[in-house]
């Protein structure tokens, strides 16, 4: 499912003209993998290259990037403080890590300039459980070229809109670890 979701939010990038990687990363801070699809526009408008990179068992630090911002929004102050303790910031991290989770549950998205790595961007959107609690984030990233915040309305819609569908589906808690 993570796959087919993955290759959805690829196309769209293509449809949009910049190309770029999908993610449905795992929401679990214990649990790593995710799906990946990347899609590349070709010169032709009826050619379109989607490869997949499927990351088992990779796991991104939480301290940082635009999922990160979407899948804290329930986190306890506990939790956050031992995310800032693990981060290259230490604990006083856990107050940017704050005003970040607030931005994003206020604006409905989390975006990402160079946080885990330079002239890396993203742009991620939370996926909710019939409960409202958020169960995943839905990301978008790239190039940070490809990335300015002008352009990141489009992007937003679209994954919005892939959330929602995947949120009606019942879509209510993360999926199981192997």
């Amino acid at each position: 499912m993570r796959r087919a979701l993955a290759l959805s939010v690829a196309t769209l990038l293509v449809a949009a003209g910049c190309g770029g990687t999908a993610v449905a990363p795992s929401p679990s801070p214990t649990v790593g993998g995710s799906a990946a699809a990347t899609a590349t526009p070709k010169p032709s408008p009826f050619k379109l290259v989607v490869s997949y990179s499927n990351i088992i068992g990779d796991e991104l630090p939480l301290w940082a990037g635009a999922s990160s911002k979407v899948l804290l929004r329930d986190a306890p102050d506990s939790l956050l403080a031992r995310i800032a303790r693990s981060s290259p910031y230490g604990e006083d991290h856990v107050r940017r890590l704050r005003e970040w989770i607030d931005e994003a549950a206020r604006r409905g998205y989390a975006v990402s300039h160079g946080e885990r790595e330079d002239g890396l961007s993203a742009v991620a959107v939370p996926v909710t459980g019939r409960s409202g609690a958020v169960v995943a984030a839905l990301t978008l990233s790239g190039a940070t070229l490809r990335f300015p915040d002008e352009r990141n309305e489009p992007f937003v819609a679209d994954l919005q809109q892939v959330a929602r569908r995947m949120s009606d589906r019942g879509f209510d808690r993360p999926l199981p670890s192997i």
